[in-house]
């Protein structure tokens, strides 16, 4: 399916970029940026929204390695489509401890092709719903190294879901796994290595993170099911420090149980596999590989080049390997704060037969 998204961030930087009064150099300059936006695409029509970017240090607590983040964004469309979302990543004394979490809203609808690496479009239907998730994760680092060990907990509420074809009609969604609506709580445990020197621009050493959550039955819906995933990356400079960047990434999933359909491994969207559609395969498990070549044009100005593989499937013993989903794409970036590096990113994704463009704060991984 082709998908062309049109974004355009006014980014008021004269008067979004407040820094600390404090002209010593040892003490951390936090940085704000609020945003108004307009996005459109076939799905939603314009959309109309703000954004806002905050990255501090807490006052007392300069010593830590690298800057917290929070991003709050709201928007609404001319199809009274909703999204509400607000993102953490927060780092206390010395790294001591870190919490990052998503509380997110949405009343959204999407482009859903049933189960499995050979969906088809010719079943394109749209499945609308609405939807309030917490997913939060609370880290303790390990004695003086970047390892942490965490509580994962992830709450979710589908509910108010409806599916149709493209001339409105309803189409049944008993058997679509979450598509008469579902509520879960999630428990699990996280284990974090991170060395990266940055978290929304990272341009060197790696990042590794495995998590796992136990979606118990009776908490809070008849169905039960475990989630696992895995994600690596790394990042190496090379030639002149920063100006030339080759990052690298590795994402994994595998479920078992009775998943939402909202919650499989879903491959597309504005981090992996840019150019397919988020969801536009999605199944129990997948694997997906991305690598990225970053370098700086002119002063604030970058560019960058990415390619990328994957797969779904439903059984660990039916992976198809002949069948890949491959996606490809150049992008640009444009520095707003240039005391500690926060990119907008432009993506042009081109998967097989479909292609996205992608607009946003921070690098894709």
């Amino acid at each position: 399916m082709r998908q062309t998204t049109l974004l355009i961030l006014i980014s008021l930087i004269g008067l979004g970029a407040f820094a600390q009064t404090k002209k010593d150099s040892l003490v951390y300059r936090n940085f704000f940026l609020p945003s108004p936006s307009i996005t459109y695409s076939p799905e939603t029509d314009f959309v109309f929204g703000v954004y806002g970017l905050y990255q501090f240090k807490f006052k007392d607590y300069q010593d830590v390695k690298r800057a917290s983040v929070l991003q709050i964004y709201g928007s609404q469309s001319l199809k009274k489509q909703t999204t509400v979302r607000f993102e953490h990543k927060v780092y206390f004394p010395s790294d001591k401890w870190y919490f990052e979490g998503i509380v997110l809203y949405r009343n959204f609808i999407e482009k859903y092709y049933g189960i499995g690496y050979d969906s088809s479009s010719e079943n394109e239907v749209n499945a609308a719903y609405e939807t309030f998730s917490i997913d939060e994760k609370v880290y303790k680092h390990i004695k003086q190294s970047q390892f942490y060990i965490g509580l994962h907990i992830k709450y979710i509420n589908y509910f108010n879901v409806q599916f149709s074809d493209n001339q409105g009609e309803k189409v049944d969604n008993s058997l679509v796994p979450g598509g008469e609506g579902s509520k879960h709580l999630g428990l699990g445990v996280a284990l974090l290595w991170d060395k990266r020197n940055s978290i929304l621009t990272p341009t060197e050493n790696f990042y590794f993170e495995v998590s796992s959550l136990s979606f118990v039955e009776k908490w809070t819906s008849p169905e039960s099911f475990n989630v696992f995933k895995l994600d690596a990356r790394s990042y190496f400079n090379f030639k002149t420090v920063n100006k030339h960047v080759l990052a690298f990434q590795f994402l994994s999933q595998f479920s078992q149980g009775e998943i939402p359909f909202r919650e499989m491994a879903l491959m597309g969207g504005p981090r992996m596999m840019r150019g397919y559609s988020e969801g536009r395969y999605r199944d129990q498990h997948k694997l997906e590989l991305q690598s990225e070549y970053r370098f700086k044009l002119y002063k604030r100005f970058g560019m960058t080049a990415f390619v990328a593989g994957g797969n779904v499937m439903g059984n660990y013993s039916g992976w198809n390997f002949d069948d890949y989903k491959y996606s490809y794409g150049f992008g640009f970036r444009y520095n707003i704060n240039k005391r500690d590096p926060a990119n907008i990113r432009l993506d042009f994704g081109f998967g097989q037969k479909s292609e996205g463009v992608y607009i946003t704060f921070g690098e894709a991984f």
